[in-house]
């Protein structure tokens, strides 16, 4: 598979930032004010810490192991067939709806001045219409992937500005448009539901969807002219910028509620013009211009992300089929730079989400926990590679490196888990189909296997195992048996114990045969 390097910091630090100001920027305030009132401030700054320790994890292995769809390929890499299966299949699945969600969010946006987009109601759901204008987005998005990637930097930097201008320029309006000295008021109840609705923000809310979206960094290092350098400035910036992004239209959008508006508690809070959240409370305050400007921006903002998402995940696609868990024919890239059998085999998966799910609130939190889950390659596979000296760091480094790790992988087994029960026994589903799939390969052609590393991958039905108990018993849509604060150490210990644990059985050897993974000449 041949790859050019047409990509620079500027190209990724863009990608990431259009990857995580999508639709969250539009729908998650509201989401995010309900579940935590005013709280859910702490919810956008912990929502960006915490990616950026997975990130830097991430970053580790990008800037040495430049590789196109890097988070399927280090697990491939590292730990082997089964658990480089097992990730990057609940890995590939959520990345490949992404497109899906933000034409949800496109469409949910533009149901307020096309009438027969969405169906009427509190909870609006596509229409038939809606599903027809879904489709059409979807394959423009694949229509411009496939032109290239010149073409898709090109049309990435205009939406990028759009998407920077409005946000600000929302942030800007809902502070000095509300036109009332009392909504510092807003703020007197700062957790009216606990600080456990703080957490449960992250996943449910869509707050750690919209950071996830740092990933183009990584799927793409391969196609950057410094990876070693590119690729840490790119994620550090972009999580940065984004991180006070979304903080600061927090702010304003709880400073500029009316006080009528969580009359009956944040929980229930609700305004003219909800259903488009930002755009309901500027045409409250009469900013007439600013709120079409605002609406073209719900079409550009969401597109855009589904721009970039749909290039990063037709690498991963990509990857998995250099792995050999899906047809080869998948891996081939088109002389402009683009895996075009892979895009339009995403496009086709997003199409199927279209008629699955039909509005953006029924698909955010299940998307969030199995896209987290899929980030636990970036701290175990560095923890791994750098036990097996693959990654070189001076000896008194390694216990820091080692400590990244597990407290990265402790941050995504909380976020999976904060996502409750209800959201997990759907992604143990989603195990057993692709182990059903992964069986059905195996026995068809074994030669694509010459190792499953079935037992070097066991603790993966461990680690999933005990999600699974954790959350049934626990107080996020289980059955309280473990309470709450109790069951946050008891989930730090289980994290470390597998981060060992996958260390001590995947004594897997990296194979010289491996296509994407260079020689590891590191420092």
């Amino acid at each position: 598979m041949s790859t050019k390097k047409n990509l620079t910091t500027f190209s990724l630090f863009a990608a990431s930032v259009s990857g995580m100001i999508g639709s969250g920027w539009l729908l998650g305030p509201l989401t995010t004010a309900q579940i935590a009132g005013p709280a859910s401030i702490i919810s956008w700054i912990m929502g960006g810490v915490l990616m950026a320790i997975i990130a830097a994890c991430f970053s580790f292995l990008s800037k040495n192991i430049p590789t196109t769809g890097g988070s399927v390929r280090f697990f491939q890499i590292s730990h082997g067939h089964f658990a480089g299966f097992s990730i990057s299949w609940i890995t590939w699945i959520a990345w490949a709806s992404v497109p899906a969600i933000e034409a949800l969010a496109v469409l949910q946006y533009s149901g307020n001045y096309i009438p027969g987009l969405m169906t009427k109601g509190p909870s609006p759901e596509l229409t038939h219409i809606g599903i027809l204008a879904g489709i059409a987005l979807i394959v423009v998005i694949a229509l411009i992937n496939i032109a290239g990637v010149k073409a898709f930097n090109k049309t990435n930097y205009i939406i990028l500005a759009m998407k920077l201008f409005i946000p600000i320029g929302a942030i800007f309006y809902l502070f000095f448009s509300s036109n009332s000295v009392n909504h510092v008021e807003n703020f007197s109840n700062f957790a009216p539901n606990g600080w456990k609705a703080v957490l449960s923000a992250l996943p449910l809310a869509g707050v750690f969807y919209s950071f996830l979206g740092f990933n183009p960094a990584i799927e793409m290092s391969r196609e950057t002219k410094d990876p070693k350098r590119s690729v840490p400035r790119a994620l550090f910036f972009s999580l940065l910028f984004t991180t006070v992004v979304y903080s600061l239209l927090q702010i304003a959008f709880i400073y500029a509620l009316p006080n009528s508006s969580y009359a009956n508690g944040w929980d229930h809070l609700s305004f003219t013009g909800s259903s488009a959240p930002i755009a309901g409370l500027l045409t409250l305050f009469g900013v007439a211009v600013f709120v079409k400007i605002l609406y073209l921006d719900a079409i550009i903002a969401p597109f855009g992300t589904g721009l970039v998402i749909s290039a990063t995940t037709s690498r991963m696609t990509c990857a998995m089929s250099d792995n050999k868990y899906l047809p080869k024919y998948l891996s081939k890239f088109c002389p402009k730079g683009t895996p075009v059998n892979s895009i339009i085999f995403n496009s086709i998966i997003a199409i199927c989400y279209l008629f699955t799910f039909t509005s953006w609130k029924s698909l955010v939190g299940l998307l969030v926990a199995s896209l987290t889950l899929g980030y636990i390659v970036g701290p175990l596979a560095l923890g791994l590679l750098t036990t097996q000296n693959k990654i070189n760091f001076k000896e008194h480094h390694k216990k820091y490196i080692h400590a990244l790790c597990i407290t990265a992988l402790i941050i995504c087994t909380l976020i999976v888990y904060w996502a409750g029960w209800d959201v997990i026994k759907k992604i143990g589903v989603i195990f057993t189909v692709g182990y059903v799939i992964l069986g059905c390969m195996y026995f068809i052609n074994k030669n694509n296997f010459e190792n499953i590393n079935l037992v070097k991958g066991s603790w993966v039905f461990l680690y999933i195992l005990g999600l699974c108990i954790f959350s049934y018993f626990g107080t996020f849509g289980g059955t309280n048996v473990i309470p709450f604060g109790i069951d946050i150490v008891y989930l730090s210990i289980f994290a470390t114990a597998i981060y060992y644990m996958s260390i001590k059985i995947s004594n897997y050897q990296v194979s010289d045969s491996t296509q994407d993974a260079p020689e590891f000449s590191m420092s």
